[in-house]
């Protein structure tokens, strides 16, 4: 632990000397402008008029906050022509490194004038790959229902061996 608090210590303080910021910084420091300078709030969003995300099943607490930021205006309606945002829950694999799925479950909550288009169809696998991955994300009871599908078909696409 003392290792560890050190070394987080020495490269902070590197950073600062250096006049460096690093990924989370930049993230943190746009953010702190966006909620504690409203002249640049708003010229930024006179300015980017349309907002497009993408994966945003791997976003993390600090960057949703940042969008909101961007997109809405003190009570909370848009003050942008539009957002986008591209993502599946059922595809979430950066929680190890603070990726919250919650971010795109909740949208609609924190985004309440939003509309959701599901796309359901497969391009790129076969139907019987789509069963198998239906029948696993089904389970999941933290979803937004779909069931995927396919014009492809396939034979002896999933074989189980024991």
């Amino acid at each position: 632990y003392d290792l560890m608090q050190s070394i987080v210590q020495a490269y902070e303080h590197e950073k600062r000397v250096s006049k460096c910021l690093d990924f989370d910084d930049l993230l943190i420091e746009t953010l702190y402008l966006f909620k504690h300078n409203q002249e640049f709030k708003q010229q930024f969003q006179r300015q980017v008029r349309h907002i497009l995300v993408d994966e945003y099943q791997d976003t993390n607490v600090v960057q949703h906050e940042l969008i909101k930021q961007m997109t809405l205006d003190a009570s909370g309606s848009f003050a942008i022509d539009s957002l986008c945002v591209v993502g599946d829950e059922d595809q979430s694999i950066y929680s190890w490194r603070g990726a919250t799925v919650s971010n795109i479950l909740h949208f609609k909550r924190d985004f309440p004038a939003t509309s959701t288009i599901t796309i359901e169809q497969n391009y790129r696998s076969a139907q019987p790959i789509l069963d198998a991955a239906n029948h696993v994300i089904m389970n999941n009871p933290d979803r937004n229902p779909k069931r995927l599908w396919s014009t492809k078909s396939g034979h002896n696409r999933i074989k189980i061996i024991s």
